[in-house]
């Protein structure tokens, strides 16, 4: 599968608003109102390390390494994949990619992912692109009438494989 990322443009707030609407996608990423997407999409097309993900020229979702750069060596990964392009590998592809750059372009030293653990395929996509579990928090957080775990997972710049990144 033919999975690129490019940097975020503002050709993409239809997109975007279109996922933050997305039914699938609020139970992960929230339910905010049409003026905080606004303000969220100003951020992420305000930052140099949030990127679409292309899958055959498509734009399919998002990848982000947060951070604050001026002090921080240590970066939190996101990612948002359409629903309508899940379990097909392409987050996987999309996660490895922005792991590559964030090693080769920046001076993070570590990154890290935080999932709710009633996010099977999220759970799974971390261990999947080799990041390893450092932490759960039990009972983090009631959802659908139960108590749920936080878990965050994290990869090392010395632990991650040294292969030519393919990205941005």
């Amino acid at each position: 599968m033919d999975v690129t990322l490019r940097r975020v443009c503002a050709c993409d707030r239809a997109t975007f608003a279109a996922w933050f609407r997305d039914p699938n996608l609020k139970r992960w990423h929230g339910n905010p109102s049409a003026r905080v997407t606004e303000v969220e999409f100003q951020r992420i097309l305000g930052s140099r390390y949030n990127f679409m993900v292309l899958a055959c020229g498509k734009a399919v979702g998002h990848v982000a390494v947060e951070c604050d750069w001026d002090n921080g060596t240590s970066a939190e990964l996101g990612i948002l994949i359409d629903p309508r392009h899940w379990k097909r590998g392409i987050g996987a592809i999309a996660l490895t990619r922005v792991i590559d750059w964030a090693f080769e372009k920046t001076r993070v030293r570590r990154l890290w992912a935080g999932v709710a653990s009633s996010n099977v395929a999220a759970l799974r996509l971390c261990e999947r692109v080799g990041l390893v579990e450092e932490r759960r928090i039990r009972e983090a957080e009631f959802e659908d009438g139960r108590w749920i775990d936080h878990l965050y997972f994290a990869v090392l710049a010395g632990e991650w494989p040294q292969e030519p990144s393919a990205t941005a």
